[in-house]
């Protein structure tokens, strides 16, 4: 539909898109739709990297992005918690997590927070022994505020994992 020619027996032309709910998949169609000139607006996809206007000029959302949340989880902590040091686990091959660590990695550095990034792999179904090695890092860290940023879906084997390595319960 976005590829016919103008001078196409088949009306209307397209003059935008929906886009889908994840970043990820939003990201690529973004880039198709921005080629053939079509605005593209996202009910849900919230990555920072989706207001790059030179990477996706005709995209929009109807909500804010993922930095205006994330800019305050840092902020709230360091400032009324007083908190020095955090680890952040997060699914590493997803937009949104990546957005989300990016902003509070830009915070910390700013504000002289220590953050250890925890990325998990989910591209392909990790076992609960792949999700334990990577959480080993909370058990050596000894840090004791952790922040998650993943979806509900990625909850239960996150948290039988780590509650079997002993980070949490």
């Amino acid at each position: 539909m976005m590829i016919r020619s103008p001078t196409s027996i088949i009306e209307p032309q397209p003059c935008a898109v929906l886009g889908t709910l994840y970043s990820s998949v939003t990201s690529k169609v973004a880039t198709v739709t921005g080629v053939y000139d079509l605005l593209q607006v996202s009910p849900s996809a919230s990555s920072n990297a989706l207001d790059n206007k030179k990477a996706y000029p005709l995209f929009s959302r109807t909500h804010p992005s993922d930095g205006g949340a994330a800019k305050l989880l840092p902020k709230f902590m360091n400032e009324v918690l007083n908190v020095q040091k955090l680890a952040v686990v997060y699914i590493a091959d997803d937009e949104y997590g990546l957005s989300y660590l990016n902003v509070i990695m830009d915070y910390a550095k700013a504000n002289g927070l220590d953050v250890l990034p925890v990325p998990l792999t989910f591209y392909t179904e990790p076992s609960k022994e792949d999700l334990k090695e990577e959480l080993r890092a909370l058990l050596d860290s000894k840090l004791g505020y952790v922040v998650g940023v993943f979806f509900n879906n990625n909850y239960d084997p996150i948290m039988q994992a780590a509650g079997e390595l002993g980070v949490v319960g």
